[in-house]
């Protein structure tokens, strides 16, 4: 079953859904990050381009849209690609980033509204404000 897995991700990538594009240049099998000029370009394309579908056409419609902002992308610098994260991923690095933090720093981040969410917590427990 693994190599069932393995041979699906690498003939069927994951290419819309929920998520964001991210760009780089490919030169030599090596990945390199754009400049700030070229990102502004890239992005600028990729907001032109937010993906307005129903639910029945979703997987048709995200690979268009794909292809579309790969094509556009290729005119900018032909050695571009694209590549989709999806938005679940990108959210547990950014929570694995701040936990590195607080570990780091050994402490919970400061900008943290502690009383927010004690006030939060005490309204969804029913219980008293010192509840976090």
């Amino acid at each position: 079953m693994q190599y069932v897995l393995e041979d699906m991700r690498a003939s069927h990538p994951i290419i819309s859904g929920q998520g964001e594009y991210v760009a780089y240049h490919v030169k030599d099998d090596q990945r390199l990050a754009v400049s700030l000029e070229t990102y502004e370009k890239v992005y600028e394309i990729f907001a032109k381009h937010l993906p307005h579908f129903s639910k029945s056409s979703l997987l048709e419609e995200g690979s268009k849209r794909y292809e579309s902002l790969r094509t556009k992308i290729k005119e900018i610098d032909p050695s571009l690609e694209i590549t989709f994260i999806p938005r679940t991923l990108y959210e547990l690095i950014y929570i694995q980033g701040c936990i590195e933090e607080d570990l780091t720093h050994k402490a919970i981040c400061p900008r943290i509204d502690y009383q927010y969410l004690k006030v939060r917590t005490s309204l969804k427990t029913g219980g008293g404000e010192d509840q976090i």
